[in-house]
């Protein structure tokens, strides 16, 4: 099977029901933008300490956002916020984030909208 060469192709989408946007137009920024009733989250992931790949922060454009991170050492934490709310990440964390429900495992019905910070080098190698 032939793979589809996507070096020029900027924006992706990802079907229902975890559908989700993701906009690599910017330099060092990356948007993704989850429409209402979508149940996609970025899951828990490691930021090691020697990647200068990784993100720096998430800032949310809009709607409700979810950020937990934890570290290596111990100790974790819940950000839950709308439009303005930023994130800095440090290296040797664990960090998920996502739509900010209600805890009742159905997709919210509100438009998700934000802004990695990462440079170019993350996903364009």
């Amino acid at each position: 099977m032939d793979r589809t060469d996507t070096t020029r192709q900027t924006v992706f989408q990802l079907p229902e029901p975890k559908s989700v946007t993701i906009d690599f137009s910017q330099p060092d920024c990356i948007r993704v933008t989850v429409p209402p009733g979508s149940t996609w989250s970025m899951p828990l992931h490691w930021h090691h300490d020697y990647d200068s790949r990784r993100c720096v922060s998430v800032r949310c454009a809009g709607g409700p956002l979810h950020v937990f991170t934890a570290k290596r050492t111990g100790g974790s934490s819940d950000l839950l916020g709308s439009a303005g709310t930023q994130q800095h990440f440090e290296a040797s964390q664990m960090i998920a984030w996502g739509r900010d429900g209600d805890g009742d495992g159905k997709a919210d019905p509100a438009l998700l909208i934000v802004d990695l910070e990462a440079p170019a080098t993350l996903h364009r190698n």
